[in-house]
């Protein structure tokens, strides 16, 4: 038995939360306001959601005044030729340039100024720090990307054996291959989110969530607000439902539901989901999860010799585990239960909306309302996890 794990790129750090990876790689979360140099000139520095502000009268009159303005918590930045450039500058004061973390044991950010004695200065910038030169400032985004797998190579006593499950599967980013069966169980499912979802604000113990309906079609359910559901994100830390209406930062799965909630403090306002919309438009989130009911493929056996004793077997995919077998019969049956005769809507049901009743799914193909009767082929089609997942993500 061979697991397939999605893989998560955590950037060279032990977490994927916080690990970089967007444009911007300066995290305000570890940035302290470096003042003492910045007193030399009667210049006061403040730091409040991304944007630094220097205020004062100036105390001399210097063409570059350069003093160090902010300290980086950790040396993650340090001595990797980043470039430190500054952007939207705002109010009075000339700024020449801003520079930092030029060897591996700088942690500090400093800015160059044209000043004369008794000057007025009272003005703001937003800073990067990036891996090439930026043309406009990014915020700093937490981005891990997360990919799945379309096949594995299976190394068995030294043998490679490519399996490919693209045309039957396509891309798995969770579950286990029996290879001399061929049945592939997929686990885990992957909806990606672009903003045309119907997105909108919930508000409670003064914070706003991001909620969008019954998106994570076919999701292992949680049972309570304390429970922290089994999904990943390539932006959020995955949280409990109770912890997002706290306030903190994260992604979860509303209990006893398909619904997805985000929790992220750009957007904790009173108000509609359109600004999260936009920038969804244009940085996509891609959600994994688990699902309540695997889905089985059949993939054509194959053979691997193993050994009575100590056998050596991996694959890129995940762990393995590998038994003896002797007459093995190589045969697999996709199962589906049959449709009920009798099935009955117990709530309005919009054309085009996915449904359950029982284990099985449905795709209504017209209006249906609560009572009548559902009928495939007349108001509704059967539809396969696999099936559904892809027309979302089409």
């Amino acid at each position: 038995m061979v697991n397939i794990n999605p893989v998560q790129d955590l950037h060279g750090q032990e977490s994927p939360y916080p690990a970089g990876g967007g444009k911007n790689l300066l995290d305000p979360s570890k940035i302290s306001i470096f003042g003492s140099d910045a007193s030399h000139y009667n210049i006061h520095v403040e730091y409040h959601d991304g944007v630094f502000t220097f205020t004062g009268t100036a105390s001399s009159t210097s063409e570059n005044a350069a003093f160090n303005f902010c300290e980086y918590a950790d040396a993650s930045l340090s001595g990797k030729s980043y470039v430190v450039q500054y952007f939207e500058k705002t109010g009075i004061g000339t700024v020449k340039n801003v520079y930092g973390f030029r060897t591996e044991s700088e942690r500090l950010c400093a800015i160059v100024l044209d000043l004369s004695k008794n000057q007025t200065v009272d003005f703001s910038i937003k800073v990067s720090v990036a891996e090439t030169l930026q043309s406009s400032y990014a915020p700093y985004e937490n981005i891990c990307p997360i990919s799945g797998w379309t096949g594995m190579q299976l190394n068995a006593n030294g043998t490679v054996i490519p399996i490919s499950w693209q045309t039957e599967a396509g891309t798995v980013y969770g579950g286990t291959l029996d290879v001399t069966t061929g049945k592939l169980t997929v686990t885990m499912a992957m909806r990606s989110l672009n903003g045309t979802e119907n997105w909108a604000s919930a508000t409670a113990n003064g914070h706003t969530r991001q909620r969008v309906n019954s998106v994570l079609i076919g999701i292992k359910q949680i049972t309570g607000g304390g429970q922290t559901p089994n999904l990943i994100s390539d932006i959020y830390p995955t949280k409990t439902p109770n912890a997002t209406y706290a306030g903190t930062v994260g992604i979860t799965n509303q209990q006893n539901s398909a619904d997805l909630y985000i929790m992220d403090n750009r957007y904790d306002y009173v108000g509609s989901a359109s600004d999260y919309k936009t920038w969804l438009s244009t940085n996509n989130l891609k959600v994994v999860y688990e699902l309540a009911e695997p889905v089985t493929y059949q993939l054509t056996p194959t053979e691997v010799a193993t050994l009575l004793g100590d056998n050596t077997i991996w694959a890129d995919t995940g762990d393995t585990t590998a038994e003896y077998r002797a007459d093995t019969k190589l045969y697999i049956e996709r199962l589906t239960a049959p449709d009920s005769a009798d099935m009955i809507a117990d709530a309005n049901i919009t054309s085009g909306q996915y449904f359950m009743v029982g284990n099985s799914l449905y795709k209504a193909t017209a209006n249906i309302a609560n009572g009548s009767a559902i009928v495939v082929g007349t108001n509704c089609t059967r539809k396969s996890l696999s099936e559904a997942l892809n027309e979302i993500n089409a």
